[in-house]
Parts: C-alpha cells; sequence; structure tokens
C-alpha cells in the first residue's frame, strides 16, 4: 500500500493569481476596456435612459385655496400642494375642489435628456380657484366648524385647523369684502361655536383678514375691527365674556384682575338681579291628541341656566354656562314623554320608521344601528319609549300635528328654553326617577310632577330638544333676553342638545339648568321625547 504524501499548503497570503492574455490583450488593457464599459452603462442608465424612456418634469401644483384634487390625464395624483413627476408631452391637468368651479387645462410638459433622474426640470402650476357654491361652501364649513367645536381637548402639538380662515380667504374671489356682506354674517353666526384660544384666534383672523380687505392687517384696519367689536359691545355687551371664556387660562386671570372687567361684571350681576321673572298664562289648549295629553304652561320671561332662589354669582365662576334672560311665548307640553304604545300607533300609519327597516334608516342617515332595538310594545307599553333618534322624534311630532283638531298650531319638540320654562315649575330632583330607585326606565308617572301636573321632566330618560347644541350659545344671549348672537342660519350644528338626566343619572349631578348633546341619530336607552304644541 503506497503511502500518502504530505503536502504543505505553505503561506496562502503569498499565493499570487495571474490572468492570462484574452483576445489577444494582456490583463490590464482588457480590464481597464471592462471597467470603462460597466461606467459608461451605469453612466447611461442613472443620466440617460431616464430621459429617454421616461422624460419629464416635477411639477410643483398649488392652489388658492389649498386642499385640491389634482387630476393629470383623469388620473388621481393627490390634492395640493404637492410636487408630482408629469412624463413630456401634452398633458391636462384638472383641479377641483368641492363648491369651487373646476379648472382643466392642457400643459406642455418638456423633458430633459441629460440627468432627469437626478436633476429633473422643474416647473410650478398655481390656481386660484373661484367659489361656483357659496352658500353651499359656508355651510359645509359651518358643519365642520361644529364638528371640531366638540372637541374637548386641544393641546398646541394637536391643532384644530383653521375653518374659518381658510373659508373666508377661499371665499373672496366671489363676494369680495363688504363689512355688511354674508361672510361676515357667516362669522356671526360661527361665534356660537367659538369657546377656546384655537378658535378664537381661528375667528379672529377671518375677521382681520375681512376689515384688511385680503392684506395685512394695517393699523387703520385694526382700528375699524376694533371699532366694528365695540359696537357690537354695545348692542350685546356679553361678547366679552365670549372673548374671556375663550381665552387660555393665564391670560383669563391677567384680565379679571383688570378694574374695568371688574366693573363690568358687577353690571352685569345687576341687571340680572333687576330681572325678576314674570309668567301669564298660556293661550295654548288644553287637549289630547291620539293618546298624548297637552297641558299649557305660561308664557313669560325667566334666567335661563340660573336655578330658582340663586343669587347669580360672578360670570368668571359661571363660564360658557352664563345665565341669561330668556323669554318664552305660550304653549302646551306633553305630560309624560311618549310611550312605546303611543309610538306603536305612529309606527302602525308610518311603515318607513318600524323596526324592520332599521337597515334603510341607518343607510339614510335618519337613525343608528340600535335604533328602536329589543322593540317590545306590549311588554314596556307605559314606558317611554327609548333607541330614538332625534329625526324619529321629529317624524313622530309631525305625524302628530297632522292629528289636531283645530288650525293655527302645530306638534314640535320643545326648544330649549321651553323645557327649562316648564321645568322650574315645581320640579324636585328628589323625587325623581334616578338610579338610586330605578335601574332601567320606568313606566312614564314614576316620577314627581312638577306644580303644572307634567310628569318625569327630569330622570327616566333624557328628553331629545329642537335645539341644536353650540358651546357658546348661552355666552352670547344678551342681557336682555332679545335673540341669540346669530344673523343667519348656515345649517345644523354637531349635535343636538338634550335635557333632564335618565335613570342612569344622579340627582346630585343633573337639575333643570344641566345641558347635554348627542349626535341627532343617536338611539340609546337614556334617550326619549316628549312633544309640545305651539303657534304657527
Amino acid at each position: 500500500m503506497a503511502k500518502k504524501r504530505d503536502r504543505d499548503a505553505g503561506d496562502i497570503s503569498k499565493t499570487q493569481v495571474r490572468l492570462k492574455p484574452m483576445f489577444g490583450m494582456e490583463p490590464g488593457l482588457y480590464l481597464t476596456i471592462l471597467y470603462a464599459a460597466l461606467l459608461a452603462i451605469v453612466v447611461f442608465l442613472v443620466l440617460f435612459l431616464p430621459g429617454i424612456s421616461d422624460g419629464g418634469s416635477s411639477v410643483e401644483v398649488t392652489s388658492s385655496p389649498g386642499i385640491a384634487a389634482v387630476y393629470v390625464d383623469n388620473r388621481y395624483v393627490g390634492a395640493t400642494p404637492l410636487r408630482v413627476y408629469v412624463r413630456e408631452g401634452e398633458r391636462t391637468i384638472r383641479i377641483e375642489k368641492p363648491f369651487y368651479t373646476p379648472v382643466r387645462t392642457k400643459v406642455a410638459v418638456e423633458g430633459r435628456l441629460f440627468g432627469s433622474l437626478l436633476f429633473p426640470r422643474t416647473m410650478t402650476l398655481d390656481f386660484p380657484l373661484t367659489v361656483s357654491d357659496l352658500d353651499g361652501l359656508l355651510k359645509s364649513a359651518f358643519a365642520t366648524l361644529s364638528e371640531w367645536a366638540l372637541v374637548d381637548t386641544v393641546v398646541p402639538n394637536y391643532q384644530l385647523p383653521p375653518v374659518l380662515t381658510d373659508t373666508v380667504r377661499g371665499a373672496e374671489r366671489s363676494v369680495g369684502f363688504t363689512d355688511g356682506g354674508e361672510l361676515v354674517r357667516f362669522l356671526h353666526s360661527a361665534a356660537r361655536d367659538v369657546h377656546n384660544v384655537y378658535l378664537l384666534r381661528d375667528f379672529l383672523s377671518a375677521e382681520g383678514y375681512l376689515y384688511s380687505g385680503g392684506g395685512t392687517l394695517t393699523e387703520g384696519s385694526l382700528l375699524a375691527m376694533l371699532s366694528g367689536f365695540a359696537s357690537a359691545v354695545r348692542a350685546d355687551p356679553n361678547l366679552v365674556f365670549w372673548v374671556y371664556d375663550s381665552l387660555d387660562k393665564e391670560a383669563q386671570t391677567s384680565v379679571a384682575l383688570k378694574p374695568w372687567f371688574q366693573d363690568f361684571e358687577n353690571s352685569y350681576l345687576a341687571s340680572l338681579e333687576e330681572q325678576a321673572g314674570s309668567t301669564e298664562p298660556s293661550s295654548a289648549p288644553r287637549v289630547d291628541v291620539d293618546g298624548v295629553r297637552f297641558i299649557p304652561v305660561p308664557s313669560g320671561s325667566y334666567i335661563e341656566g340660573l336655578p330658582v332662589g340663586v343669587t347669580p354669582v360672578s360670570p368668571v365662576a359661571m363660564g360658557f354656562a352664563l345665565p341669561h334672560r330668556e323669554r318664552v311665548a305660550g304653549f302646551a307640553m306633553g305630560v309624560t314623554d311618549v310611550t312605546y304604545a303611543q309610538y306603536g300607533r305612529f309606527l302602525s300609519e308610518n311603515p318607513k320608521w318600524l323596526p324592520e327597516k332599521r337597515g334603510r334608516l341607518v343607510a339614510a342617515g335618519l337613525a343608528t344601528a340600535d335604533y328602536l332595538k329589543d322593540w317590545d310594545v306590549e311588554k314596556d307599553s307605559s314606558k317611554p319609549v327609548a333607541y330614538v333618534s332625534s329625526y324619529a322624534a321629529r317624524a313622530y311630532c309631525d305625524w302628530l300635528s297632522a292629528k289636531l283638531p283645530f288650525p293655527g298650531w302645530k306638534v314640535r319638540l320643545p326648544t330649549e328654553a321651553e323645557w327649562e320654562m316648564a321645568a322650574r315649575m315645581g320640579v324636585d330632583p328628589r323625587t325623581s326617577v334616578f338610579h338610586e330607585t330605578a335601574s332601567s326606565a320606568q313606566p312614564v308617572g314614576s316620577g314627581s310632577a312638577n306644580s303644572l301636573g307634567i310628569y318625569d321632566l327630569l330622570g327616566n330618560v333624557w328628553e331629545w330638544t329642537s335645539d341644536w347644541y353650540f358651546p357658546a350659545d348661552y355666552v352670547l344671549s344678551s342681557w336682555t333676553g332679545a335673540a341669540r348672537y346669530e344673523t343667519k342660519p348656515f345649517g345644523d350644528g354637531a349635535e343636538v342638545s338634550v335635557r333632564g338626566g335618565s335613570f342612569a343619572s344622579s340627582w346630585v349631578n343633573v337639575s333643570y339648568v344641566t345641558r347635554g348633546s348627542q349626535p341627532p341619530t343617536w338611539c340609546t336607552p337614556f334617550l326619549g321625547f316628549r312633544p309640545v304644541l305651539v303657534r304657527n
């Protein structure tokens, strides 16, 4: 057997590799050619191929106002302001924004052969937009503002969008700048939603834009703005409290120490103490309509938001719940909340609102998926109907109106002022249907009645009103009981006011001055309604 020879591998680091000639060329020559070819390919791929195969320009698209949809050759590419790469050639650019006239234009986009990937040709396109539907724009902005106004907590790094400023800037092209114009009326109506420093800043920015004619707020335009505010304060002094309550805590502390503000507070308190409530017999009839009994409620005035027998306190302490004088015309109110049995008669004549049609009602935005949940009219016939939306309650009132035996009157949901007027008349929260005595809604009439014989205004179920909820409504109500600070309605708010508390509330926390709100589609076991009878 042959013996294997051991091979010494040696030091591999000293091993040499020699390239052989190729095509008659020495390695140094053909490697140089190879590297040059690779470099040429890279240069071609990076600097020339993009310009040949996909030439075009980097296009910066802006619009005034912004956040408009951008389409290139009918393909959506984003919203302004944006930068987008567009291939060379004749391209169709389309800009669309709701309530503005669409802009459509053809643009010759050029390319660049060399370096188009690294250094593309640039273009800038700016599109000034013109309002085509001012009423729709203002109503949409009003609805958006109302939704943002319901945000409970705002922090510096979570800012509210400048809805008012953007709307005023965008609408300027269509209506111009006139002190008595539609945009001023829009801002005055939107003031009911302004209740923090962020919304106030947006409001003042929009107001300043109007007074400056769309330019910089100069000394003259600032004086004009302050003069306009002074005139408004003379007509409605509560505007001072509106501004104060919208400031941050540090600014409020500073203002509250000023002698002029303290004098202003004292004037307000003196005016409330001088305005004693008054009542007169109601002209509304006492009538039964399809099982619903209506009892007249006196007309008159009272200090809304201020409990009976309580001395007015500093407006600083009340904040946006500022009591104010309210006048109410005579009306009649349902003795109880509408019951399951009463609502069942409505359903028998209005099949659109049957529980089986829940899906269609949800799709139409008239209710949530809980509409008439667990409906059982026989078991719950004497209980207040719950799981009904504000739209359903209004439909019931319209149906009942058609059954009135006399003209000149109609049935609807009560306003907040009407509801509180009735609730102030002898309602004792300690004997109402709250959670101490009930774990669910009880048959109507289970709690105490007021001095007129109207039951369960506190407890059992919250009650829908006809008023949309605006956080600053009370502050913008005048001292004398005149109309609230709105010159024209620009649509509904985001939520509807509710009153009275439910069986799940504590009587300690809910009284007849307590306000709440819910989306109009909301359907819960804690919320029902009662109708009122008023003049057409």
